[in-house]
């Protein structure tokens, strides 16, 4: 659960708020991640879809905010997934940062 830690230290937030209801950030323990991707250099795309949206965001949260820089921000380019099922094929040191790793 670091990633919703790290949000909530730069946000201050625990959840997203839609039309008033909070909808908590969750997570999972790290030793249950199976896959991080860095998407720093698409960092910039993501922000600008997410602002798409910006009607449905909060304008103080902040990835709203001029000054925000989705680079500095880990929780914000570190995308992390957990391997549902495998069949036969395992991650390099026990975690991929590739979603097709093992495809072939």
């Amino acid at each position: 659960m670091v990633q919703v830690e790290q949000m909530k230290e730069t946000s201050g937030r625990t959840a997203v708020d839609m039309g008033g209801i909070p909808f908590a950030f969750t997570g999972y323990p790290t030793e249950q991640i199976t896959t991080v991707i860095d998407v720093r250099k698409f960092a910039r795309n993501k922000l600008n879809a997410i602002r798409c949206h910006s009607s449905q965001l909060n304008p103080e949260y902040p990835m709203m905010k001029d000054d925000f820089v989705p680079e500095e921000d880990e929780w914000f380019w570190r995308e992390t997934f957990i391997l549902a099922r495998t069949h036969g094929v395992t991650a390099r040191n026990g975690q991929e940062s590739d979603l097709f790793h093992g495809i072939g």
